[in-house]
C-alpha cells in the first residue's frame, strides 16, 4: 500500500511539476502573401503588418517522460496584433508550409514519451483602426512561445513551449490608414 501511494504521489509529482514539452528543432512562419519578411536584427523572424493579413506560425514539439494530450491553445497569443487565432496541425511537417491545403484542423493529440508533432498556428493580422489605435508607429510585439492547453497523466495545466525562432510582428509604420 505505502509503495502504491509513493508511486501515484511520484507520477502527480511529475506531472504537475515537469514542464511536458520540450521544443523541436524548427520553427516558421509565413506572413502577408507574397512577402519575405526580413530579419529584424534580433534573432526573430519579422512579420511586417498588413491588415487583415493571414499569419500563421509553428513550431516541432517534442513530448517529455510522460504520456499527454494536447487539447488546445490556451491564450490569444498574438501580442494585440492577431485575431481570430487557431491551431492546426501540419501535413507534412518537414516542409513548414501553411497554405491551406498543407494543414488539416486541430484535434486533440496524445504523444508518448519522446514522441514529436508539429503545431501551427494560423490566424490574421487585425483592422488597421484597432491596430493604429493600439499600438505606437513602428513598435513590435515579439512572441516567444506557445502556451497549450494539455493533459499530462490525466492532470490539466498549461505547457509553455518555447519557439526556437521568436515571432516578431511589427506594428504599422505610421498612425494613418489608407482611405
Amino acid at each position: 500500500m505505502l509503495v502504491a501511494l509513493v508511486l501515484v504521489s511520484a507520477v502527480v509529482a511529475v506531472a504537475w511539476t515537469q514542464e511536458p514539452l520540450s521544443p523541436g528543432n524548427a520553427a516558421a512562419v509565413q506572413g502577408p502573401p507574397d512577402q519575405s519578411p526580413p530579419p529584424s536584427g534580433t534573432g526573430a523572424i519579422a512579420v511586417a503588418f498588413e491588415a487583415n493579413a493571414r499569419v500563421a506560425y509553428g513550431t516541432e514539439v517534442r513530448n517529455g517522460l510522460l504520456p499527454m494530450t494536447i487539447d488546445g491553445l490556451t491564450v490569444d497569443q498574438g501580442g494585440g496584433l492577431l485575431t481570430d487565432l487557431h491551431l492546426v496541425l501540419l501535413r507534412d511537417p518537414k516542409l513548414f508550409d501553411f497554405a491551406d491545403g498543407s494543414v488539416r484542423p486541430f484535434t486533440p493529440i496524445t504523444l508518448g514519451p519522446g514522441e514529436t508533432t508539429t503545431i501551427g498556428v494560423v490566424g490574421r493580422f487585425v483592422d488597421c483602426r484597432t491596430a493604429v489605435d493600439h499600438f505606437s508607429p513602428s513598435t513590435s510585439a515579439t512572441l516567444v512561445e506557445l502556451w497549450l492547453d494539455v493533459h499530462v497523466a490525466g492532470l490539466p495545466r498549461v505547457a509553455h513551449v518555447p519557439l526556437q525562432l521568436p515571432v516578431e510582428l511589427l506594428a504599422p509604420e505610421t498612425r494613418t490608414c489608407p482611405a
